[in-house]
């Protein structure tokens, strides 16, 4: 079984909440953040954002036992399985691209 290639900047949790960190910044430097704007278009209910519920979901999940934490993992992969992948990949590219194309003072700090 080939080992699949992982990309952080790729990472739907991790792009979801480098855009929190970045309105809590703003919103404590009493700033309006575009970031907003751009949490909204990507990952309110968009594939994006279903793909960001579910990675939610699996780390809300603690000390579960084995047999537990097999049946959540197969139910998500399969609610995973129902998600557009084009869809996803698009929208994750785009969000990246927007990101960078962000003005700010300070950029985001990835």
């Amino acid at each position: 079984m080939a080992i699949p290639k992982h990309s952080k900047y790729k990472n739907t949790g991790l792009l979801f909440e480098l855009l929190v960190r970045q309105i809590t910044a703003d919103t404590m430097n009493n700033t309006n953040s575009p970031a907003i704007k751009t949490l909204k278009r990507y990952f309110v209910n968009t594939e994006l954002g279903k793909e960001y519920k579910l990675y939610e979901q699996l780390s809300n999940f603690q000390n579960l036992s084995e047999t537990k934490s097999e049946i959540v993992i197969s139910s998500l992969l399969e609610a995973a399985t129902k998600l557009n992948r084009t869809e996803v990949k698009k929208q994750r590219y785009n969000l990246i691209k927007e990101i960078k194309n962000l003005t700010y003072d300070t950029p985001f700090q990835i």
